[in-house]
């Protein structure tokens, strides 16, 4: 049987409105990741950059260019072909997506935010 939990990650910024960064782990945890949830701030601006990765390896499981709209997100591993070679819309349902499943939690990375409380919290569901 397998439990569902959650991590929640906050990202203030600093810099100037409209061009601050910054970033945050979440608390380390073993997991598949089943879902992605974005809360921006209603401050935030539609130029934010977010970028979800693996807090280990720094891979990227999700990320989002010029938005400010909440999102729930199901990340998964591209599709790809055995010999890595890229996917033809006709192959498409002959190939399988994967989940991710990370070793220590994630890293959640904002720019082009701005520099007023938390930008955005995301909270991540895993299965563990």
């Amino acid at each position: 049987m397998t439990i569902l939990k959650s991590a929640t990650v906050a990202v203030t910024c600093t810099g100037n409105a409209g061009s601050g960064s910054g970033n945050a782990d979440s608390d380390s945890f073993v997991g598949e990741i089943v879902g992605l949830e974005v809360n921006y701030d209603s401050t935030t601006p539609n130029t934010t950059d977010i970028i979800v990765s693996s807090k280990r390896t720094g891979l990227t499981i999700w990320t989002l260019n010029n938005a400010n709209t909440d999102v729930y997100k199901v990340p998964v591993i591209g599709k790809v072909l055995a010999n890595n070679a890229a996917v033809l819309d006709s192959e498409v349902n002959s190939v399988a997506e994967a989940p991710y499943c990370v070793d220590q939690g994630v890293n959640v990375s904002l720019t082009h935010a701005n520099n007023t409380g938390n930008q955005v919290v995301v909270t991540v569901f895993y299965r563990k």
